[in-house]
């Protein structure tokens, strides 16, 4: 790893969880941008993660900084927050 790397970090916690098949198409420009975030978080972190969790992780967190988003599902939730998942704050 170079020393510069020591500095960079991925944005995205990648865990593993219960999975889902979805069926999507991207464009090729979005597949070559998270190879390239998969080879960026093996280069910086060590650790490989796969393309699922990655994308995963991607959608968990631009979801979750949606702020009318979250406050939509928490109003939605009412005071029956249990069916909203802790993964969304």
């Amino acid at each position: 790893m170079a020393e510069t790397n020591n500095k960079l970090k991925p944005k995205f916690l990648i865990s593993v969880e219960k999975q889902t098949r979805l069926s999507i198409q991207i464009s090729q420009k979005t597949s070559d941008l998270i190879e390239d975030y998969r080879a960026f978080h093996k280069d910086v972190s060590g650790e490989e993660v796969t393309t699922d969790a990655l994308i995963s992780a991607v959608i968990i967190s631009a979801l979750a900084s949606d702020k009318s988003f979250v406050k939509w599902r928490r109003d939605k939730a009412g005071s029956n927050n249990s069916s909203i998942n802790s993964d969304i704050p």
